[in-house]
This record gives C-alpha cells, structure tokens and sequence, in this order.
C-alpha cells in the first residue's frame, strides 16, 4: 500500500518538514511513543503539550549526539518519561501518535526535523500491520533505562568532559544498556539491575509524577491546614498522604479502588483535600521534622550514607514490637 504521505524537508513549496507532522497529527492525542536515538530539540514534546497530549514516552540513546539540556528540559514537561539505552545498535527512528505513525530516517534534532535531507513515510492505523508498531515500541521500552536524576547528572558531566574527535568508550557511571538483537547477550540481565530498574520505574514513573499531581493541585487550591501552614508543604503533603491512606484505606481494601486518571483524579484529590482542611491532625513537628532533617543528612552522599550504617551506629537492641509503626 503506498504510503499517504512523505516528510522529507524538501526545498520546494510543499514545505513537508518533518517537524510539520507533528503539528498536523497532535490534536485530540493523549499519548505518544517517540523513539530515536538522537535528541537535542524539545520543540515536538512540547507542540504534543500544547495540543492536550498528557502521557509522553521518549525513548533515545545517551551519546554525543544527545544533549544533557535537551534531555532536561524536556523531563521539565509534566507527563513526560524518558528511558535510554546507551548501545550503537539502538537505530530505530519512529514516533506514534495514536492512530498514525512516522517511520524513517529522521531524528529529533533541528537537522532532522527541518533540515536534513530525510525520509520518513506516514502510516496509519487503517493498515494491518500498523499494531505491529507500538508492540515493538514496547519491546525496546522494556529493555531500557530509565534516566534518572544521577544518570542526567552523570551524563550531564561525561558530555562537557569528551572531546568531540575522540569520544570515550562509555559513560562514567552508566551501565551499558542495549536493545534486544540478535545477539543473545543483549537479552541477559543480572538480577541486580532488574531489581534497581523496578524500583527505577516505580519510583520516577509513577510516584513522582502521581506526588507531583497531589501537590500541584494543593497550589492551585491555594489551601493549607491550620496546623501546617507555617511549615513545608512537601511536608503537609507527606502528611496529607499518609492521613488518606489510614482514614480512608487499609492494606486490604486499597487494591479494590478503581484507578483514577486525568479530571477523575483531580476531583478525588481535591475532594480528599477539603475534608483535610477540617480534620483533626496531631502533629509535632519539631520532632518529625528534626527525623527528616536528620535523613536528609544521612542520605546526602554516599560517604554519609556508609558512615549511618557502621557497626559503632548501628543499635544491637532489638525492637519490642516487630509489628510497631
């Protein structure tokens, strides 16, 4: 089936630039599937972002042809999660917006999107093979990493130290992350790193940007507890949290809530949040926050971390109440 149309940023009037896909297929999309092993322009996240779309997968490859602001700027985007892998054998270069796709040659970059001679060919979900698509975004999806705040930071620091003639094997601090190939090394993973990588994706996927979402909507309320309001509001969050959970759940009952997303969401949080501000909370907050000023301390470096956890500060006396929390 011949394709509908070419983006190739061709020099004459039809002006199809790569970058004119997405703002021709962005409107009414909600997710998005972007992968390319080069990235240094954010200008098709945030055209998605303008456009509504609120979930935004970005899949690419740390190397000189990346840049660290690019990378930053675009993990500012609410909505936005980003793995990497690290391997040359990475290549594919495809984006999915829904119901269509652009497959092809062109990376996101300023070359690639409006300058380059590229070609990449549009393909729609009326054609057979098109599911094909996002079940081999998932695939590489599911090998990567994800790009956590260490790994912006070390990657950060590697590409102001590399010489542009002679590039350095690897990056100091990040393992060497390779899509599924051919090669069946590339399908071996240490039980370690699919430890760190579940944690990794728990952690930067889904709670961060579900505590960001109850926190934003605190700001936008423009409410604090009596009880809270000379303090943090990360910390009344916390509390907030926590006070739900117990009012509200049990370990039992919690699994049986329904997943609630976009203004669903908001509403139950905001609704939760109102009965918050009339309720009764015991806190003292010098104490806990002198707890939390105390583990910042202590996770702070790594030496203050192993320096916690010798034997001479360690306690040998073992706890009355197994169960107490």
């Amino acid at each position: 089936m011949p394709p509908k149309y070419l983006f190739s940023n061709s020099p004459t009037a039809r002006r199809d630039y790569t970058e004119n896909f997405f703002y021709n297929y962005s409107s009414r999309v909600l997710s998005a599937q972007l992968a390319c092993p080069f990235f240094t322009d954010v200008g098709p996240l945030r055209i998605l972002k303008q456009a509504g779309c609120s979930q935004i997968r970005l899949l690419i490859r740390l190397c000189d042809a990346t840049t660290a602001s690019a990378l930053e700027e675009a993990r500012s985007l609410d909505g936005v999660q980003i793995r990497f892998f690290t391997a040359r054998s990475f290549h594919a270069k495809f984006y999915i917006l829904e119901n269509v796709a652009l497959i092809g040659s062109a990376n996101l970059t300023g070359a690639g999107l409006r300058s380059n001679r590229e070609l990449s060919v549009l393909v729609t979900a009326d054609q057979d093979w098109f599911d094909e698509l996002p079940a081999q975004f998932d695939e590489l999806w599911e090998a990567a990493s994800v790009l956590t705040d260490d790994a912006q930071h070390r990657f950060s620091t590697w590409e102001r130290s590399i010489q542009r003639t002679v590039l350095p094997d690897g990056i100091p601090g990040i393992d060497d992350v390779s899509p599924p190939t051919v090669n069946v090394q590339t399908r071996k993973r240490t039980r370690e790193r699919t430890y760190l990588e579940t944690f990794r994706r728990y952690y930067y996927e889904i709670l961060i940007p579900y505590y960001k979402n109850v926190e934003h909507q605190f700001v936008m309320m423009d409410r604090r507890h009596p009880s809270f309001e000379t303090l943090s509001l990360k910390y009344e969050v916390d509390r907030f949290l926590s006070w739900a959970k117990l009012t509200f759940t049990s370990d039992e009952t919690l699994p049986t809530f329904p997943l609630r997303e976009g203004a669903d969401l908001e509403a139950n949080i905001k609704s939760h949040i109102e009965k918050w501000m009339t309720s009764k909370v015991d806190i003292d907050p010098i104490v806990r926050l002198g707890k939390i000023s105390r583990l910042h301390e202590i996770f702070r470096t790594r030496n203050s971390l192993s320096t916690s956890a010798t034997p001479s500060t360690r306690s040998t006396r073992r706890p009355r109440d197994c169960n107490h929390r």
